[in-house]
């Protein structure tokens, strides 16, 4: 569809004077645009580059489409979206400043695109997320590989032939989201959750720990949230330190959600807040990294998954490992055929602590408790200081969550986040689940009634376990919290052994005489080059494609870390019907692969 007629009629409207508030009569382009042109959150959203870009690019794309179908053609000749456009506009309101017509030209464009896409014919084929909607060569600056804004001019765009399709993916690459190697392109980041995965010096620890100063190499952080006041003026402190700049500070995530400046969310919050979080960041036209596991339940996980689907955002989950050399080197040499035909992945990843008991205290004055259980049920605030850890406690709180199945999966979905996602991935199991979930031994730290522990002042996640699950072929990945911390692979012609240290066993050593295939292992990496995960994700971003470790992937992984949970709470084995993801013949494990969310905390799944 040619942007021919678009730009005849909006040319006429911008040749004078720029559009600042339009009445729509006609109910699409009501909803399409929703009030926006209101004076004063035109104003405040729309006269600049970056509330501009950010709408620009809430829109879905797909690789090849067929030709997108419009309503009924009126009039000869005449599109008929851009018939539908101009027999809506009824009233004009206009400011003088020229230098905004293009951002407002882009802004259109882009809004109509979006609401075009998402409001289409049912027969409109919906392509996998992630891909291109339509190849357009764009221009390109040579020597960083990235569209400078100068390259895009409102004479280019609207003289190009592309399609709307095409215009949306060209706008879409324009501006502070399309690189990270000019200052003034950066994507712009707001980091909800500033514990120590965040950064470890936001907790008063001066560690090493944390994914922060590494991921604010590719984008720069701009407002910062945790429910602990503490927490989020020390992490304020570092983006200060880091970008030069005060970041927003906020408590409520939501503040971060509602800025249209901000480009990408960064979730480092306990576990049972990441679903709730990376739906609504979505939803809000954000793309999102999102710290591993991606969810404490199996619904969630099929939420984000419909979500992104819907949305089109860039979401990466922070699995690093599938970013590491030794684990893509893994992964091509069983592509290959190194290990024969695989029968069995297992997966060390080690225990979890006891607690002795932890008595009942007041939350310290810096934290809103009641904000930090967030969607979860309510409980008494639990604290006793002594020699455990980061924290030098036992809590309910800070880092100690993961072991209280109210906000986490214990181990299962602490390193088995990590680990059964590489066996997953090695045996080619992304797209389905086992059948069968078998908790061969499991310790609990206390008892266990209908699923649920009965004891509320001690840790409560599988200390120790093994947990065997097999796929439709036999094949099993089992679960373990003894061993080597890592992933062994067995095959009919040999095995091999990885973690994060290193990668062992014959068919490595044969790589001396007989060497991968060149270009291997960027194929597993999904074809790009292999860079670290944070650059990954950025570059994702950046050229709208899917990252390495996607959601999709990451839900069917995760999802055998949710049922072994299942399984070690009820101590017995569980069929799964991997199709249509829900437990066969056992209503009460079918009740734990979702939860209840806390009023006024439930998702705000629009």
């Amino acid at each position: 569809m040619s942007l021919e007629s678009l730009r005849r009629y909006l040319a006429f409207i911008l040749s004078s004077r720029t559009p600042l508030a339009i009445t729509w009569r006609d109910e699409f382009f009501q909803d399409c645009f929703r009030g926006s042109f209101e004076r004063d959150a035109f104003r405040s959203r729309f006269l600049t580059n970056s509330g501009c870009r950010t709408l620009a690019r809430q829109h879905h794309t797909v690789e090849d489409a067929s030709p997108h179908e419009y309503p009924p053609i009126e009039e000869p000749g005449i599109d008929p979206l851009i018939m539908k456009l101009r027999r809506s506009v009824t009233q004009i309101r206009a400011i003088p400043p020229s230098r905004h017509r293009q951002n407002i030209l882009s802004w259109i464009i882009g809004r109509i695109v979006q609401r075009n896409y998402q409001a289409g014919s049912k027969n409109r084929e919906i392509a996998a997320p992630g891909r291109s909607m339509m190849i357009v060569k764009n221009p390109v600056n040579e020597k960083s590989g990235y569209m400078s804004k100068s390259q895009l001019s409102r004479r280019s765009l609207l003289q190009s032939s592309l399609s709307f399709v095409g215009a949306a993916v060209l706008l879409n690459r324009t501006g502070r989201a399309s690189g990270f190697m000019s200052a003034n392109d950066r994507p712009r980041v707001g980091a909800i959750g500033t514990g120590s995965r965040w950064c470890q010096k936001a907790t008063g620890v001066d560690g090493p720990w944390g994914s922060a100063p590494d991921f604010q190499k590719y984008g720069d952080y701009v407002s910062v949230c945790d429910a602990d006041a503490t927490r989020r003026e020390l992490a304020a402190g570092l983006v200060k330190e880091w970008t030069g700049s005060e970041p927003g500070i906020h408590a409520d995530y939501r503040a971060i959600l509602d800025d249209p400046n901000i480009d990408i969310v960064h979730i480092s919050t306990p576990d049972h807040w990441h679903a709730k979080i990376a739906i609504e960041a979505m939803l809000a036209g954000k793309d999102v990294y999102c710290e591993k596991p991606m969810t404490v339940t199996i619904s969630e996980g099929r939420q984000i998954c419909d979500v992104c689907t819907r949305t089109g955002r860039i979401v990466q989950i922070g699995t690093q490992q599938r970013s590491e050399e030794q684990f893509i080197r893994a992964i091509a040499l069983i592509r290959a055929g190194r290990l024969g035909q695989l029968k069995k992945a297992t997966c060390s990843i080690g225990g979890a602590p006891e607690s002795p008991e932890i008595p009942v205290a007041a939350p310290p004055s810096s934290l809103d408790w009641n904000l930090w259980q967030g969607p979860v049920s309510e409980k008494e605030f639990r604290y006793l200081a002594g020699n455990n850890g980061e924290t030098q406690s036992w809590s309910r709180c800070h880092y100690e969550f993961r072991w209280w199945y109210e906000y986490s999966g214990g181990k299962l979905t602490d390193w088995g986040a990590h680990h059964v996602d590489i066996a997953t991935w090695g045996l080619g199991k992304t797209e389905t689940g086992p059948l069968t979930i078998d908790p061969i031994m499991v310790r609990h730290p206390v008892e266990f009634k209908n699923g649920y522990p009965v004891d509320p002042s001690r840790y409560n996640t599988a200390t120790q376990f093994l947990i065997r699950t097999t796929f439709d072929d036999g094949v099993g990945i089992e679960i373990r919290h003894d061993g080597d911390n890592g992933i062994l692979f067995e095959g009919t012609e040999g095995r091999i052994f990885v973690n994060r240290g290193k990668l062992t066993g014959a068919p490595v050593e044969e790589l001396k005489l007989n060497p991968l295939p060149k270009g291997a292992m960027e194929e597993v990496y999904k074809n790009r080059p292999l860079v670290d995960h944070f650059r990954n994700f950025f570059e994702a971003a950046r050229d709208r494609k899917e990252p390495i470790s996607d959601v999709f992937s990451h839900h069917r992984a995760l999802s055998t870390c949710h049922l072994a949970g299942i399984a070690a709470r009820l101590n017995r084995k569980i069929t799964w019907d991997p199709k249509n993801e829900s437990v066969v013949g056992d209503e009460q494990a079918q009740g734990l692969i979702t939860r209840d969310y806390r009023k006024g905390f439930e998702i705000a799944n629009g």
